[in-house]
């Protein structure tokens, strides 16, 4: 029980901290700060459940944006009327 308890607070304290770095680095030069949001999120979500959504959430934002910046549809809003029909043969000069 002592161990798991020490556990927690371990990664709560490295995982926060790194987080905490992660946000500051938003706003400095110096520091890359998704670069470290993002796996203070993954240590934090191996003890904490709220840490493991937001994470989920903070994946599925960057998803959103990499497509938008691709200019390629989502693959959760993609359905099977999205897709285009095939377009019709060219006509050929010669007929067989």
């Amino acid at each position: 029980m002592l161990l798991k308890t020490a556990r927690k607070v371990v990664v709560g304290v490295l995982g926060g901290t790194i987080v905490l770095l992660g946000i500051a680095g938003l706003l400095l030069p110096v520091l890359p700060g998704w670069v470290l949001i993002i796996p203070g999120l993954a240590l934090l979500g191996t003890e904490f459940l709220w840490a493991r959504r937001l994470l989920r959430k903070t994946k599925e934002k960057a998803q959103q944006a990499y497509n938008s910046l691709r200019g390629s549809p989502s693959r959760a809003n993609a359905t099977p009327s999205d897709a285009t029909p095939p377009s019709p043969p060219a006509p050929d000069a010669c007929p067989p």
